[in-house]
């Protein structure tokens, strides 16, 4: 079989597929050997002949040769009359059997560096070394219930909507491991009622009262969704990951994942409103097909119209310019959150979220304004990063402590 230059250039298409066992049920070996005694001839002939260094060809044989010499695969592949390819195939198939716990080990690293933000793991306090990669893949194993590391699959979030901000992320592992652990915490939770839209939208109007009790208000709304078939839980934020919530469909039923995103109260109710327009008005998109709104400036309709509706919610649009007008008026915003039946940290907030574009530092400003979240946090049955806990140990205090399951 005869070989040209062109075969050293595509020698990085015919690497792909090398490790597809189910073809490599021969050695290298035995087929050299097969084909030594098919021809008469030696092996000492076939090297001298074909100008291959002996041991050079018995490591590439024997599966010990570790540098790629394409030249020399080539050659053999002409004294075997094979395809290039299938001899290519077989000789990583050799060296992965012959160093199959240490390519394993390597296989493991480079899957935790592909598919996890190591920082942001470490920085909220998930991992405590992040490289040390057997206290990493122990941690996530016993953190999500898995056998092996492999079992961790991002592909099950293409199916959700996220509530992004206006920063743009550098990538998408901590958004992944952040989706997919609130994920399974909710496949774990299991809600039994049915979803009942009907009701849901009876029950929108009267939501605004809790909004009052800053400490049990987003607790008590946690159970009256979850009878309704949406299950609402709250899930911390991964290192700097610019995300307000997500709504998913888990087991075919609406679920609303919420974050401390700016750790101010408004928001959580802000982004409770804004996931719940998805349940409403977009369920059959999220169940149908997989879409994720980007994190980026550029914020699509979907997303503007779920802002809309949240703003329009927490502060309707007459009340705009009053509050614009008399920001600053204690007594007016005191009387305008009773007459609205909201808390007054809301319109502050929302104030904040009109100017943002056109006065400076203008959320810092009314932080004073915003309540403490440290109880309402805790009586969503929060976890903290740095807990040793699993997804099932979440899942079963959100379940004893909210929704009564136990």
């Amino acid at each position: 079989m005869r070989y040209n230059d062109s075969d050293l250039d595509n020698i990085d298409d015919l690497i792909k597929g090398l490790y597809d066992e189910s073809k490599s049920n021969i050695s290298l070996r035995t087929l050299y050997e097969n084909r030594l005694q098919d021809l008469n001839i030696s092996h000492r002939q076939v090297w001298l002949k074909l100008e291959i260094d002996y041991r050079t060809l018995d490591s590439i044989l024997d599966g010990d040769q570790r540098t790629f010499d394409s030249v020399v695969l080539l050659k053999l592949a002409s004294f075997l009359e094979l395809d290039i390819t299938e001899v290519v195939k077989l000789y990583f198939h050799s060296i992965r059997t012959n160093h199959q716990v240490e390519i394993e080990s390597s296989d493991k690293k480079a899957f935790i560096l592909n598919n996890f933000d190591l920082k942001a793991l470490k920085k909220s306090g998930f991992i405590t070394d992040d490289a040390d990669f057997d206290h990493i893949e122990a941690r996530i194993n016993s953190f999500f219930g898995f056998n092996n590391i492999f079992e961790y699959n991002k592909e099950s979030n293409k199916a959700t909507i996220f509530s992004s901000t206006r920063r743009k992320v550098k990538n998408n592992l901590s958004k992944d491991f952040w989706v997919t652990s609130a994920r399974a915490v909710l496949l774990k939770t299991l809600n039994p009622n049915q979803f009942n839209r009907s009701k849901l939208l009876e029950f929108l109007p009267e939501m605004r009262w809790y909004s009052l009790d800053v400490d049990k208000g987003l607790y008590q709304v946690s159970r009256k969704l979850f009878e309704l078939g949406v299950t609402l839980i709250y899930h911390p934020k991964i290192g700097t990951l610019h995300i307000r919530g997500a709504t998913l469909e888990v087991n075919k039923k609406p679920c609303i994942v919420l974050t401390n995103y700016s750790d101010k109260y408004p928001t959580l109710w802000f982004s409770l409103l804004h996931e719940l327009h998805h349940v409403l008005f977009d369920w059959e998109k999220i169940i149908n097909e997989d879409h994720i709104t980007s994190d980026t400036d550029e914020i699509d309709k979907q997303e503007e119209e779920a802002n809309f509706f949240a703003r329009r919610y927490l502060l309707p649009d007459p009340n705009i310019e009053d509050v614009i007008k008399n920001i600053d008026n204690q007594l007016f915003i005191s009387r305008l959150a009773n007459k609205l039946i909201v808390h007054p940290s809301i319109i502050y907030d929302l104030y904040c979220w009109e100017m943002q574009d056109t006065v400076k530092a203008i959320y810092a400003k009314y932080r004073h304004e915003m309540p403490d979240l440290t109880t309402c946090i805790k009586n969503l049955s929060s976890h903290r990063w740095d807990e040793v806990k699993t997804t099932t140990q979440i899942a079963l205090s959100k379940k004893n402590n909210i929704f009564n399951l136990v």
